[in-house]
């Protein structure tokens, strides 16, 4: 359970980042997917689904009296935000480019969400370098990691496991849809049996969202609610809620196969 604000010891450093927590029905989807790396054995370790997330911003090991600074930052960042929806769309693998694979994951496709959190990073991002941080070198590429290679693996290991992301991006649509109303402050513990994710604080997005809206099960209801719901703008700054929609083919009314639930 996250605080409410972020209580570290009074020295040291503490490896945290910046998250977008992946509800508990969206990984419970992906732990389903997973299935297809299975065949590979000890090649390949599967990421617990518990500990499935979006990694906005790694910010590594950040002195213990600079959380509270981050802490604000991130809340600043929220403060003038709607929510959002993200919606999972395709399989990929990291380094790319010809090279054998280190990390298997599952990506966004490139909607009306796509853009908004790309806006949130560029925003967490100022703030961070105007607090002192370095600027991030790495070009922004929001996923959820489904596996990762063990370290000793061979080429051809490696590349077995390229074909199967190959056949899984080939054969296997991914239809899920979550929303986003807060990011999230995680501190990440390193220890043998691999890391342990604990949020340290939450920084809901302030905007037309009071965070207690209880969205109904059904998915075309979740559509239709969020569209003429009040308190949920239809757009904001070129960013339609109308993908929302058409993520649920309403007006057909013929869903598609869509996961949504309340990242909260």
């Amino acid at each position: 359970m996250a605080t409410n604000s972020t209580k570290s010891p009074s020295s040291g450093t503490v490896r945290v980042f910046v998250a977008v927590e992946v509800p508990e029905e969206i990984r419970g989807y992906l732990a389903g997917l997973q299935a297809a790396f299975r065949r590979h054995g000890r090649v390949v370790k599967l990421v617990d689904p518990n500990l499935m997330h979006l990694t906005l911003r790694f910010l590594g090991n950040v002195p213990a009296h600079q959380l509270g600074s981050v802490e604000r930052t991130i809340r600043d960042t929220a403060r003038d935000v709607y929510p959002f929806t993200l919606t999972l769309s395709q399989f990929g693998a990291f380094p790319g480019k010809g090279q054998p694979p280190r990390v298997v994951w599952v990506g966004l496709a490139a909607d009306d969400g796509y853009d908004a959190l790309q806006r949130v990073f560029s925003r967490l991002e100022d703030r961070l370098i105007l607090a002192g941080f370095p600027a991030e070198a790495r070009p922004f590429a929001p996923h959820v990691t489904l596996a990762r290679l063990r370290d000793g693996v061979s080429i051809e290991e490696a590349r077995g496991v390229d074909e199967t992301v190959i056949e899984a991006r080939a054969s296997k649509g991914i239809e899920a849809v979550f929303l986003v109303s807060q990011l999230t402050l995680m501190r990440s513990d390193l220890g043998p049996g691999g890391a342990r994710y604990t949020p340290l604080a939450q920084a809901p997005f302030e905007l037309g969202f009071d965070g207690r809206i209880d969205f109904p099960q059904d998915v075309v209801e979740i559509a239709e609610s969020a569209l003429n719901h009040p308190v949920l703008p239809k757009s904001h700054g070129g960013q339609s809620y109308a993908s929302l929609a058409a993520a649920t083919d309403c007006g057909t009314g013929v869903p598609k196969k869509v996961i949504m639930a309340s990242a909260r």
